[in-house]
Parts: structure tokens; sequence; C-alpha cells
């Protein structure tokens, strides 16, 4: 996993990201209940979110939840400005790579939206976690699927390595109890396929590829696009298979 590349990718992103993330803002509003529906958050008083991007999930969350001290971590160091509003002498920027720097221990929730699918290993940083939570901590995590953007992995032959939502329950069961979990489809549709590698252009999702395309390479593109993902309504269509899951670590400890 390229992480220079992301973090430039969805630098680049940043002005548009909020605009064309209609799906990741769904997903957002959506973990933001979750958490509000599993986690007693009056009694959170330190917590982490992972990948926080320029804070669609944690405007969201913060508006209900007032813990003692936030931590708002993501790659980019561009998004400190983009959560310029929010930040305060409780609410505080952690720059860096989440799977390598030193982050915050004894905490009562760590929450990451949208985010793990760009780790170099999603499970193992979960598994991780579970030393950084309080006693009856709680981590909720949205990602994504494997048949995630499925209509340009076909075509393309790239995609990142999603983990099935079983696999992932699966790994975590040692270390966490499962609150809750949920997978679903959602789908977008666009006029062109043009406008769809645009669309993940504007939202960053290009950070996985240094792909080229020439005219001959978009024009084939386009044509197999238009060929096999027809949406009933007109236009084409761009799946996303959205994963939600609440954890609570286990008792023991184990």
């Amino acid at each position: 996993m390229d992480k220079t590349l992301i973090m430039n990718r969805f630098s680049k992103a940043r002005p548009t990201y909020d605009t064309e993330a209609v799906i990741q803002s769904k997903i957002a509003k959506h973990l933001a209940y979750l958490v509000n529906r599993f986690v007693d958050i009056n009694k959170v008083e330190r917590m982490l979110e992972v990948g926080c991007g320029s804070g669609m999930f944690s405007r969201l969350f913060l508006t209900n939840c007032k813990p003692q001290k936030v931590y708002l971590n993501d790659l980019c160091s561009d998004h400190k400005h983009s959560l310029s509003d929010l930040l305060s002498e409780s609410i505080y920027f952690l720059e860096g790579d989440a799977e390598s720097i030193r982050l915050p221990d004894k905490l009562d929730l760590i929450v990451s939206c949208s985010a793990i699918q760009w780790f170099e290993n999603p499970v193992n940083f979960i598994r991780n976690c579970q030393a950084l939570l309080n006693e009856k901590g709680y981590l909720a995590i949205s990602t994504f699927g494997p048949q995630n953007l499925r209509e340009v992995s076909t075509l393309t032959g790239i995609s990142l390595r999603y983990p099935t939502l079983d696999n992932l329950l699966f790994s975590l069961s040692d270390s966490f109890d499962v609150i809750y979990s949920h997978e679903e489809l959602q789908k977008l549709t666009f006029k062109t396929p043009v406008e769809v590698l645009r669309h993940l252009k504007a939202t960053g999702v290009t950070g996985i590829s240094k792909q080229k395309w020439s005219k001959a390479k978009l024009s084939h593109f386009s044509n197999q696009y238009e060929k096999l993902y027809q949406s009933e309504e007109g236009g084409i269509t761009l799946t996303y298979h959205p994963v939600y899951i609440i954890l609570k670590k286990k008792d023991d400890g184990k």
C-alpha cells in the first residue's frame, strides 16, 4: 500500500470531497446513529477517531457527545485546516499513519469511518486497538466489503483487498464481543463512465493506483462499462458495499 500516494490523492481531493462523497456522507450519518444507539455516549471521556478526513463523521458525532478529550487522526496534514472549526483545548488533531504512529490509550471509544480499507493490515490494526481501550471500551467501524466499486475493479483489475464481514468478525472474536454488524449495497448512477472516474478522483479513491488513461484505454473502458453496467433508470451504476461493526472490548481482555 503506497501511503504517500494515498495521502497525495486525498489531499488533492480535499476541496471536492464533501460535495462528491455522497455515499460516505450517508455512511457517516449511519455510523453516528449506531454509536449513539449502542454506546452510552455520556460515559465517553476519551475518544479517538482514526482517519477523520475533513471531519464528516466528527461533526455529526460531536454535536451530541462532548468527551473531555478527543483525538482526531488522519494521514493528511491538510485536513487540520478542514477541522479548524472543531479543534480546541479538548479536541486535538493527530497527524500520521495510524498503523505506525503512537496512538493515545485509556480510551472509552475508538471510531473509524470509511478509512481502514486503506490500511496495510486492517485486522491487525483493529486487534491492536484492544490494548488502547479502557475496560468495556467500544470500537465502532465502517469500512467496505468485496463488492465495493465492483464495476471499476472488474474492468481494470485494480482493487483494494476487502475482507468479507464474516472473515472480519471471525478474526476479531478473540479480542472483542460483537455488539452489531451489518453490510449492504448502495448504488450511484452516472451518465457516463468518465463521470464515474471523475467522481472517484474527486473523492480521493484513485489513491490505489498510478494508472494513466490513454485515449484507447479510456475508450475501451467506457464501451465495456456502458455494455455491462446499465442502470434501469438510465445511465450506468457504481456500487458501494458499506460494512458496519460495533465491538466491545472483552471483559477478560483476551
